[in-house]
C-alpha cells in the first residue's frame, strides 16, 4: 500500500512525472523491503545494485538501438511509403487494424514486449492517424498486445518469470495454464477493437 501511494500519489499530486515517480517507487521499495527485512547485508546491498546495473543498460542498448532504427525509417521514409500505401488500399479501416493487431500478437510471441513497443510504434502509430483512429484507444490496444506477448510462448518473459518462483512447476504445465488467459486477452482485443467508447469515455470525461 505504501508503495502504491508513493508512487501514483506523486503522480496525481504533480510532485512528479511518471519517469520520476519510477524512481520514488525504486527508494520507496528499497526502503519498505530494510524495514520489512530489518535491513540488508552489505553483499545483498551490492547484489541489488549489480543487478539493477545489468538491467539498466541492457534496457539502454535496447532504447538507444531503437532511437538509431526509427531515425534510419525517417532517413529512409519507410514510414512515409508505409502510410502511403495503407491509405491507398480500398479496404476496411477495421480490416487494416485487424491485421496490424494480428503482426503484434506474432511478432509478441518472438520479441520481448519493450523491444517490439520501440520498434514499431514510430511506423505503426502514423499508419494508425491516416486512417482517421485515435491514437489515445489505439494505446490502449498496442498495451493489451503488449500484454498478450509477455505470456505467449517462446519468449514470454513473465513465463520465465512463473518458472523462477516455482522451479518444481514443469514449463508445459505453465503455458497450458495461460491459455485461458490468452483468450480472455483476445476477446477484450476484439471487445476494445469494435466499441472504441470503452477506451475513450473516461478520458473524455477528464477532458
Amino acid at each position: 500500500m505504501l508503495l502504491i501511494v508513493g508512487v501514483l500519489g506523486s503522480i496525481y499530486s504533480g510532485l512528479a512525472t511518471p519517469t520520476e515517480a519510477a524512481g520514488v517507487g525504486a527508494i520507496a521499495a528499497f526502503v519498505v523491503t530494510g524495514i520489512t527485512r530489518r535491513g540488508f547485508t552489505w553483499a545483498e546491498i551490492r547484489t541489488i545494485f549489480t543487478s539493477t546495473l545489468r538491467v539498466s543498460a541492457t534496457l539502454l542498448v535496447i532504447v538507444g538501438s531503437a532511437y538509431v532504427f526509427t531515425q534510419l525509417l525517417v532517413v529512409a521514409r519507410v514510414t512515409d511509403s508505409i502510410v502511403g500505401f495503407v491509405g491507398g488500399l480500398d479496404v476496411s479501416p477495421y480490416l487494416v487494424v485487424l491485421i496490424i493487431m494480428a503482426l503484434l500478437v506474432v511478432l509478441g510471441a518472438l520479441v520481448d514486449a519493450s523491444s517490439l513497443l520501440l520498434v514499431v510504434t514510430p511506423i505503426i502509430v502514423p499508419v494508425i492517424e491516416t486512417l482517421g483512429f485515435d491514437p489515445l484507444w489505439f494505446g490502449v490496444l498496442l498495451v493489451v498486445n503488449l500484454e498478450m506477448a509477455v505470456i505467449t510462448p517462446p519468449v514470454g518473459l513473465n513465463l520465465y518469470a512463473m518458472k523462477s518462483a516455482v522451479p518444481e512447476l514443469p514449463m508445459p504445465d505453465i503455458i497450458g495454464g495461460v491459455a485461458p488467459y490468452l483468450a480472455i486477452e483476445c476477446g477484450m482485443l476484439l471487445a476494445l477493437l469494435f466499441v472504441p467508447e470503452l477506451v475513450t469515455w473516461l478520458p473524455g470525461l477528464v477532458e
